[in-house]
C-alpha cells in the first residue's frame, strides 16, 4: 500500500485519487462461498455485518482448521484475521477482541456487505441514480433526495427489513452507501466533544478540491409500537428526540477537528428519525 501510494505520488506529483491498491484487496469471489449459500446469506455474512456495525468482535483465533470447515463461524473469523481484514485490538480476561485495523480495510469490509446484498438479491440499488443524488448533495447542497433514496429502499424491500435491528443498522447502512461515491470520507461513531457523531461526511478534498458542502448526521430510532407518538410532532417523545438530536449536532459541529477538516464548505446539520423501517423525518437543524 505504501509503495503504491509513493509510486503514484512520485510519478504524478499528487496524491492518487484511488487510495486502495486493488492488488491488496482480498477478492470477494474467494470469500463468496463462505458468505452466500444457495443465494442466501448465512451466519458469516451476519458476522461481517456485526463487525461493521460494532467495530470489533470477541472471539478465539483458531491455529488451524481443515478447508472443508472454513464455513464454521469461529474458523471464518480466524480466516479474516489471517487475511488481515481483522487485527487484535485488545485482550481482556483471556478474551481476544478483533477489529478492523484502518480505513482502507474498512472499505474492503463494506464492499463485502454491498456485494453480499447484491448476490443474495437483498438490495440491488440503481447506483447511477443514487450517484446522481449524491452528486447533487455534494455540489448543490440538495441532500434530501439521497436520504429519500435509501429510505425508500429500506421501506419497500422486505428482505432488507429483516436486517434492521435498531439504530446501528440504519447508521451503518448510510455509512456504507454514502461512502461509496468519492465525494466524502464517511465516518460512523466519530468521537468529538464528549460524544460520538452517528455520521460525519467529511469532504474528500484529495479527489474533489472544490467540494462546497459537508454533513453531520444524527440518527434517531424508535420501535414500530411508538409510531403514533413519533409521528405526532407535539408528543413528548418527538420533542425529546428532536431537542436531543439538535443539541448533539450543535455540540459536535463546534469540535475543532470538524472545523479543521470541513475546510470552506457549508456544514449541514441533519436530524434523521426512523421508526422501524420507515423514515419519519429528515430535516436540517438550524
Amino acid at each position: 500500500m505504501t509503495l503504491y501510494f509513493m509510486d503514484g505520488y512520485l510519478s504524478q506529483g499528487k496524491i492518487p485519487n484511488i487510495l486502495i491498491d486493488s492488488n491488496v484487496k482480498i477478492d470477494y469471489g474467494k470469500l463468496r462461498h463462505l458468505i452466500i449459500l444457495d443465494k442466501k446469506v448465512n451466519g458469516n455474512f451476519s458476522t461481517i455485518k456485526r463487525i461493521a456495525e460494532e467495530g470489533e468482535i470477541r472471539t478465539t483465533i483458531e491455529p488451524s482448521f481443515p478447508a472443508e470447515k472454513l464455513i464454521k463461524g469461529e474458523n471464518f473469523v480466524s480466516l479474516l484475521y489471517y487475511f488481515g481484514i481483522l487485527t487484535i485490538r485488545r485482550v481482556e480476561f483471556g478474551n481476544i477482541y478483533l477489529g478492523v485495523p484502518n480505513r482502507a480495510i474498512r472499505e474492503v469490509l463494506f464492499s463485502y456487505i454491498v456485494e453480499g446484498f447484491e448476490d443474495a438479491n437483498i438490495f440491488k440499488p440503481n447506483m447511477m441514480d443514487f450517484g446522481d443524488r449524491m452528486y447533487d448533495m455534494a455540489f448543490k447542497g440538495d441532500w434530501k433526495p439521497a436520504f429519500n433514496f435509501l429510505a425508500e429502499a429500506i421501506n419497500t424491500q422486505s428482505s432488507l427489513r429483516e436486517y434492521i435491528n435498531g439504530e446501528k443498522f440504519i447508521q451503518t447502512f448510510h455509512v456504507i452507501y454514502m461512502g461509496l461515491p468519492t465525494y466524502y470520507n464517511s465516518f460512523a461513531e466519530y468521537e468529538m466533544n464528549k460524544g460520538f457523531a452517528d455520521l460525519w461526511l467529511q469532504p474528500n478534498f484529495i479527489v474533489h478540491k472544490e467540494l462546497p458542502h459537508s454533513y453531520l448526521v444524527e440518527f434517531k430510532y424508535v420501535k414500530r409500537e411508538q409510531e403514533a407518538e413519533i409521528k405526532n410532532p407535539d408528543s413528548p417523545l418527538s420533542q425529546k428526540i428532536n431537542t436531543e438530536a439538535a443539541e448533539q449536532l450543535h455540540r459536535y459541529a463546534a469540535d475543532p477537528r470538524i472545523l479543521a477538516s470541513m475546510g470552506k464548505t457549508t456544514l449541514h446539520l441533519l436530524r434523521v428519525i426512523y421508526c422501524g423501517w420507515e423514515m419519519v423525518s429528515c430535516e436540517e437543524v438550524s
